[in-house]
């Protein structure tokens, strides 16, 4: 076990215990779950506070064209209605903000998810990566197996772009010159 110095009560060293990569995926996941569940409370609020804004912005532009009114007050009730539209703007904006912040956090879930499942060898529980077919119909390819379910391709497969998984292909399929 490795030792953490300590100071002041006379103890030399404490042993600590290190994470097992299991349970820090684990710890993230929670983490990540608890983050996107969060941002999707707030994105649901989001919602109702935009269809407020808009339909108050409606309301104010409805009600001076039904109902005879000073001049007076129509011109604050469409003051009223570019207010109202304005701040129904202004939330569409935060929305997207908010919802990219799920989305990333649904991500970061997600990745840990299929950490866990790498780390378990459960190959049913994460998607088989599309290979590039240049490299997966290859001879080498097909007799190694690198490709498809339960693949060296599959397990080390995290990449979310198409220029990464054709980065990985390659450095699969093709010799490493000399230099390198």
């Amino acid at each position: 076990l490795a030792t953490l110095p300590m100071r002041g009560n006379g103890l030399t060293s404490l042993p600590v215990i290190p994470m097992s990569r299991h349970s820090a995926y684990q710890s993230r996941i929670e983490k990540f779950s608890a983050q996107e569940l969060e941002m999707s409370l707030t994105s649901s609020r989001y919602s109702n506070y935009r269809l407020a804004a808009f339909g108050l912005g409606l309301a104010f532009l409805i009600v001076p064209s039904v109902v005879k009114l000073p001049q007076a007050v129509t011109a604050v009730m469409y003051l009223f209605c570019l207010a109202g539209f304005a701040a129904f703007v202004v939330l569409i904006i935060r929305h997207r903000r908010v919802l990219r912040e799920e989305e990333r956090f649904r991500l970061l879930r997600q990745i840990n998810e299929q950490a866990i499942h790498r780390l378990n060898r459960e190959w049913n529980e994460f998607p088989v990566p599309e290979a590039p077919e240049e490299f997966a119909s290859l001879a080498k390819a097909r007799d190694l197996d690198l490709f498809g379910l339960a693949s060296l391709f599959q397990l080390l497969s995290v990449q979310r772009t198409p220029q990464g998984r054709t980065t990985l292909a390659r450095w699969l399929v093709e010799s490493a010159s000399p230099e390198k």
